[in-house]
């Protein structure tokens, strides 16, 4: 089904880290697309620790029962030809399969239907790559089997809204194909069409609203059409959408926003894997090791990357895009589970590098460095002192609700609704090496504003990393260590810049120093001032280029008129003068 014979020479360094770690009895979760990584290594002697739990965290259970740790060893075997690396893995190999049959309350812990399906995978590779090399190939095969009717007997509605159900009927369909059981081909099919459908939003997006696990279905999707060569009808048109949209979500050559429970990683080798599929060379993000794994060709395509604005309406997702700067902003729905309350984040990119960004996951374990990463507080983001709110883990008390999200070439505003009624407005622009982000507030009590510098990235008041900031109508702004995590099991340190402001803010970010002072806003005709209640106006210059800033905050009852403020002057709600016209955004 995939490549049968090894690339000679390859070998990823995190698979000869975990192999070589293995050969010593100790065991790292450090996996390309590892759901839940863990780089501190567990030692064991005799047995490997299949059910054992370090650290109060029994996702480190189910990261084992992958079994990436047999595919590291497989590869570090066939690269070098060390024995020690074969005899590992058939030892750690055989271990399982003596000490973790299945039983019902192992259905809990490795024998759950979405380890099943990933460690099916896994095994079939590895028994491709090694004929002939495996002394208890029967043994494994009666387990294939006991893993094809636990997949077969799992699926209700969970399965057929949540990654599991299409990772888990990936699987079943490897393995009816290994063991040519048509029932197992046909019920995969169907299931996985269905899952699809309903998984995938129109504009590509998977619904849980996490990059990572979209990732995980979507290579379950491409290597589905990839084993069975379907090129048409609903599973097919799903996956290509799928596929679509996560290649509009990436920033730089193939990185993905650590949106919520996901880690900073690459997807390129998937869209990669999907333009040889869907002969579309807009996805080519170049050639990868994965690719080579799958038995691809590769191609004489030019590798791609995002250069235009996208609009993900059904998942309120908006990527602007410009010569250095890409901008993510998040207003729509949450995801269930696996999304944070998230809405009016906003990440920006500058020079390919995430520069300020979500706090990311840190761990599914119910607890403090939970709760704080989930909530608002730890997004970019505009809240109240009782605002959405987490419960426990995986639910919530109280959910802040979007209820406009216009766009624009360059621009995306974003309404919400708190908790307890208040209203917010966030308007974001790109302008050539500005990114303004100006918050209105229509709520009596203050709001709260913060910005996240990512981990190891100098920040204060006065800059992130690379870039400057400077503000407006933000009170009491400070800058302290925040917690912040890039990948699951790790958590670092970042900055967290964060004021409190009435009325409306602007905040403005620039690769070089920026001027920032505000304007007289005012109708043309006959020269009455609006007062802040219904707008505010700025000028602001970076790096030789000068704007003058109009956002309204609501409509006033006036005679046909003409706004100004500086050298911005028209009819509409968000005006930018730009040094050589008006550009109206939004009426």
């Amino acid at each position: 089904m995939w490549a049968t014979t090894y690339p000679s020479g390859q070998l990823p360094d995190h698979e000869r880290m975990q192999a070589d770690l293995m050969v010593r009895h100790q065991i790292v979760h450090n996996g390309h697309y590892e759901m839940e990584k863990c780089l501190d290594p567990v030692s064991y002697t005799d047995h490997v620790p299949w059910e054992t739990i370090p650290y109060g965290d029994e996702e480190w259970v189910f990261a084992l029962a992958r079994h990436s740790v047999l595919v590291s060893l497989c590869h570090a075997y066939l690269a070098t030809r060390r024995e020690a690396y074969k005899t590992t893995l058939l030892s750690v190999w055989k271990d399982f399969l003596d000490e973790q049959p299945y039983t019902e309350g192992r259905g809990k812990r490795t024998w759950r239907s979405l380890e099943c399906g990933i460690r099916a995978e896994a095994w079939l590779r590895i028994l491709e790559l090694m004929p002939g090399e495996i002394p208890f190939v029967s043994q494994i095969e009666q387990s294939l089997k006991e893993h094809g009717r636990l997949l077969f007997d799992t699926h209700g509605s969970f399965h057929r809204l949540s990654n599991w159900g299409v990772i888990g009927d990936h699987g079943l369909l490897l393995l009816g194909l290994h063991t040519d059981n048509r029932l197992w081909i046909e019920t995969a099919l169907d299931r996985l069409a269905e899952e699809l459908s309903l998984q995938t939003l129109e504009d590509g997006t998977h619904w849980e609203q996490s990059p990572l696990y979209h990732a995980h279905v979507l290579h379950a999707a491409l290597d589905t059409l990839l084993v069975t060569g379907i090129r048409k009808g609903t599973l097919f048109s799903a996956t290509k959408r799928l596929a679509e949209g996560l290649a509009r979500s990436t920033y730089g050559k193939d990185h993905v926003y650590p949106q919520g429970d996901s880690d900073m990683m690459r997807v390129g080798d998937l869209l990669t894997l999907a333009s040889i599929l869907f002969r579309d060379r807009r996805l080519y993000r170049g050639w990868f090791f994965e690719n080579e794994m799958d038995g691809l060709v590769k191609p004489s395509w030019k590798a791609r990357t995002n250069s235009h604005d996208t609009f993900a309406r059904a998942s309120g997702n908006s990527y602007l895009r410009g010569r250095r700067f890409e901008v993510h902003t998040h207003a729509g729905p949450l995801g269930s589970g696996h999304g944070h309350l998230d809405q009016g984040h906003v990440d920006i990119v500058f020079d390919g590098k995430l520069i300020v960004g979500d706090g990311g996951r840190y761990t599914y374990r119910d607890c403090q460095e939970r709760e704080l990463l989930k909530n608002p507080v730890s997004h970019n983001t505009v809240f109240f002192p009782t605002d959405a709110a987490s419960a426990g883990s995986w639910s919530y008390q109280r959910l802040t609700d979007t209820i406009g999200n216009r766009t624009a070439k360059g621009a995306v505003e974003m309404t919400l609704r708190h908790p307890a009624g208040e209203i917010t407005r966030r308007r974001v622009l790109l302008l050539d090496n500005l990114v303004l982000v100006i918050d209105d507030n229509y709520s009596a009590d203050k709001a709260a504003i913060a910005w996240h510098a990512m981990p190891a990235m100098a920040a204060d008041t006065t800059h992130a990393g690379a870039l400057f900031l400077a503000f407006a109508g933000i009170d009491g702004l400070s800058a302290k260590p925040c917690p912040m995590s890039t990948m699951y099991n790790q958590l670092e340190q970042g900055t967290c810049i964060q004021g409190t402001f009435h009325d409306s803010a602007l905040t403005a970010f620039s690769s070089k120093p920026i001027a920032l002072a505000p304007l007289p806003l005012f109708f043309q005709g006959d020269g009455l001032r609006l007062s802040p209640e219904f707008g505010s106006a700025w000028h602001i210059e970076a790096g030789g280029h000068a704007y003058d800033i109009i956002s309204r905050r609501k409509e006033t009852i006036h005679q046909v008129d003409i706004v100004q403020a500086g050298k911005a002057e028209g009819y509409g709600s968000l005006l930018v003068w730009d040094g050589t016209q008006t550009r109206r955004f939004f009426a």
